[in-house]
């Protein structure tokens, strides 16, 4: 495992062992770095502020496969990785940075989407309506799985999965406007 993701897993393993016993809205960066055992330098040499350390642990389950919610084998994938860390997840709708992350997130999905299944070369109008319906599927997509979490992922994953499948747009099961991206980045705001 190379360097950054060695110490990038250590502030995220950090983020998770602690969720697990505390509220999010109570854990502090200097508390992170304390139970990481890494410097307050080595974490802003690795992450921009507490902010974006959160939004990294928050899109891990969507960086470790492959575009985590556009086929059924992935969306099932994702939702057992969130629930693996389900102490974390369920707290990050309460937490101050949710709210924030939900719009970054959901904003990251659609260009990800649009980039990956709205080709270049398709007319203007068919681009226009592959973007809508990418856009919608995506938006409505977000927003049944923070709500999932809102409720304590009361749902079981399998059931949750069909219900996001169900609205998949008919072209993404088939189409591919471009190969998966490499060296997807985590959403986050820029510093």
């Amino acid at each position: 495992m190379p360097r950054l993701s060695m110490v990038r897993r250590r502030f995220t393993d950090a983020l998770l062992r602690m969720s697990e016993s505390r509220d999010l809205r109570d854990v502090r960066l200097a508390d992170v770095i304390d139970a990481s055992g890494m410097s307050r330098q080595t974490f802003y040499n690795h992450f921009a502020s507490y902010e974006d350390l959160f939004d990294y642990v928050a899109s891990r389950p969507l960086l470790e496969g492959e575009c985590a919610l556009f086929t059924p084998e992935h969306t099932l994938d994702c939702l057992r990785r969130l629930r693996a860390h389900e102490a974390f997840f369920r707290q990050v709708p309460a937490h101050e940075f949710g709210v924030r992350y939900h719009g970054l997130l959901d904003a990251w999905l659609v260009r990800l989407a649009i980039a990956e299944f709205v080709a270049p070369s398709a007319t203007l109008s068919e681009r226009q309506r592959r973007s809508a319906c990418v856009t919608l599927y995506v938006t409505g997509t977000t927003q049944v799985v923070y709500g999932w979490l809102a409720d304590g992922m009361q749902a079981d994953v399998e059931t949750l999965t069909g219900a996001i499948c169900s609205m998949i747009p008919g072209f993404m099961h088939a189409t591919r406007a471009v190969p998966h991206p490499n060296g997807l980045d985590y959403p986050h705001v820029a510093p």
